[in-house]
């Protein structure tokens, strides 16, 4: 079983293609706005000198992406997150990937089975308690953000970069181009 799934793991990762990162930029403003939606999540409940109808506001635009449970939140000083615990590992990995890649410039693309192994956890972990097998376990919730998280920016940062074969074919359309 082990040796089979490191196979496919193996398969998986040598039919990649491999993502230049040109604009560091776009992983910049990515990262920027994701440090100031994930701080503003944390902080803001907890800080005292926020007027209640600016931390209403500031927890509206959070009741946008999020349930906002209380219980399914992490708490500082008996002040939940603006965000769930899922969507505060989604959007806190969403950061650290792209800070890894800001900093290593190449990136693969995965398979679309690969993005699909990401998810799946997300999903058992929704079925199974809605059909009562289990409720609220908040490792597992953090897991599952983390994963989808994961998935969801691997995809962004890919969309920003270019293919190694498109590089490769316009280096090699420059090298053939003379001058008249």
């Amino acid at each position: 079983m082990c040796s089979t799934l490191m196979s496919s793991c193996i398969i998986i990762y040598h039919k990649m293609t491999t993502i230049y990162i040109s604009n560091r930029s776009i992983l910049l403003f990515i990262l920027i706005a994701l440090t100031i939606w994930i701080s503003g999540a944390i902080l803001v409940p907890s800080i005292i000198s926020v007027s209640a109808s600016d931390r209403l506001f500031i927890k509206g635009l959070y009741k946008l992406v999020c349930h906002q449970l209380p219980d399914r939140s992490f708490h500082i000083d008996s002040h939940p997150f603006f965000l769930c615990v899922r969507c505060t590992s989604f959007y806190l990995f969403g950061a650290l990937l792209t800070l890894i890649y800001i900093l290593k410039r190449t990136i693969k693309m995965f398979s679309l089975l690969s993005y699909l192994l990401f998810i799946l956890p997300a999903f058992f972990d929704f079925l199974f308690e809605k059909i009562g097998i289990y409720h609220n376990i908040i490792s597992l919730r953090f897991f599952t953000g983390a994963l989808l998280g994961l998935a969801f920016f691997h995809l962004l940062i890919v969309s920003a970069g270019k293919r190694e074969d498109e590089i490769n074919k316009n280096q090699g359309d420059n090298l053939w181009t003379t001058k008249a």
